[in-house]
């Protein structure tokens, strides 16, 4: 048998690849090797399909804004919201998907310049975090396709998917 003299290895011995651990080199152990797939299973099965739809939302473009005040907005609301609006927020599908809005008033809901809503009104397909789940009934129609709902003094409003994008 012939030998390799620089290890000390027969020399039609297999070789197995060597990793640098920082000092010596050696052959991966079966823990390591366990580890791997274990780690990938836990990861999938702990994530889940909210990893996936987290991933989902993060890839639809949308614009957002929050303004103080409607005078912050510089005039890039919707005219029917009122001048007193506090707390305004909106976000608008780049798809065409709608949009949703927030603000709060002093001014009631029914003096705001909208009708009643239709029985088929549709309902927001744009989410955030601060807008509420389930999605509130349309109670109004307001100008420019806008559906809206108040609740005290804090209105939620969307437009309906189909709709272009908003100039925020």
């Amino acid at each position: 048998m012939l030998r390799d003299h620089r290890r000390g290895l027969a020399a039609d011995a297999r070789e197995a690849p060597l990793r640098w651990t920082g000092s010596m080199p050696r052959r991966p152990s079966a823990r390591t090797l366990a580890a791997v797939p274990i780690s990938v299973a836990l990861v999938v099965a702990l994530g889940g399909c909210g990893a996936a739809s987290t991933v989902g939302g993060m890839t639809t473009p949308t614009d957002a804004r929050i303004y103080a005040t409607t005078a912050d907005a510089d005039g890039r609301l919707p005219a029917w919201i009122p001048a007193d609006a506090t707390d305004i927020r909106i976000k608008t599908s780049l798809r065409g998907e709608g949009a949703i809005l927030a603000f709060r008033s002093a001014t009631p809901a029914d003096r705001l310049g909208c009708d009643a809503a239709p029985a088929d009104a549709p309902a927001p397909a744009v989410r955030d975090t601060w807008w509420p789940d389930p999605s509130p009934a349309a109670a109004m129609a307001c100008g420019d396709g806008w559906s809206a709902a108040a609740d005290g003094d804090v209105v939620h409003a969307w437009l309906p998917p189909g709709s272009p994008a908003l100039d925020l």
